[in-house]
């Protein structure tokens, strides 16, 4: 899941009103991308819970990524 707030200006609004629905869409696609990449988890700021979905979240990647490269490590081994 991911939840995320977005700045709206009255520009934008203006584009919502104004342009066609493939527009709107496009504008509204970039204005999520762009408030995606200035998204940052802040440890401090998570409620207990909220910390302990983190380290499991991080651990389940972890054990991915070890996953994932003792399996290439085997199928280089097993067909060179």
């Amino acid at each position: 899941m991911f939840e995320t707030s977005v700045d709206i200006y009255d520009d934008d609004l203006d584009v919502f009103k104004s342009a066609s629905p493939t527009d709107s869409t496009d504008h509204l696609a970039y204005i999520l991308s762009d408030s995606r990449r200035k998204a940052e988890v802040s440890l401090r700021n998570l409620t207990p819970e909220e910390r302990t979905l983190m380290e499991e979240a991080k651990d389940t990647e972890v054990d991915q990524l070890i996953s994932n490269s003792v399996f290439k490590i085997v199928r280089k081994q097993v067909y060179p």
